[in-house]
């Protein structure tokens, strides 16, 4: 759904000579929200939801150019607090 958005912000960005990649990870918190599947926990096991990673592309002077990239998960239920793999890959989302 992202790939054509995605595409248009890689061609605007190439119109620029620097552009910052911003990312940030956020929580999506559906604790109130009962029977919604796909969910984990977040920060607490009583507090239930989706983490959201997205990857926004912008000039120096603040113009936003799109994003490259979206990375949603959950946690697996009972997960929290376990250590994370340390072998796991490091990955850039663009390569001009």
């Amino acid at each position: 759904m992202l790939a054509p958005h995605i595409a248009c912000t890689e061609a605007r960005l190439r119109a620029h000579p620097r552009v910052l990649c911003i990312q940030d990870t956020t929580e999506l918190d559906y604790s109130t929200k009962k029977g919604i599947a796909g969910l984990g926990p977040l920060n607490d096991e009583r507090r239930w939801g989706l983490y959201l990673h997205p990857t926004l592309a912008v000039t120096p002077d603040r113009v936003a150019l799109g994003l490259l990239d979206l990375y949603s998960w959950a946690r697996k239920p009972g997960s929290l607090g376990e250590d994370k793999d340390p072998k796991r890959p490091l990955e850039c989302c663009f390569r001009p």
